[in-house]
């Protein structure tokens, strides 16, 4: 068993191992996103060792890394 030492949340090593489920990302109106969706950026997004940032009503295309 594992256990969370911030929440104390408990949980087996199988469930951390599974490999069946998938992350799914939603867009602002709770539609799944899939590869090449166009999306619209609606808040200033500051990236984490970026030059720069993503400015809001910049226009992107979706894309899953794995």
């Amino acid at each position: 068993m594992l256990i969370c030492p911030e929440c104390f949340y408990e949980w087996s090593l199988e469930d951390t191992n599974s490999t069946d489920t998938e992350n799914i990302v939603k867009d602002s109106n709770g539609n799944i996103l899939q590869d090449g969706d166009s999306i619209t950026i609606i808040k200033d997004l500051k990236v984490k060792g970026a030059t720069s940032d993503l400015k809001e009503e910049q226009k992107l295309k979706y894309k899953t890394y794995r």
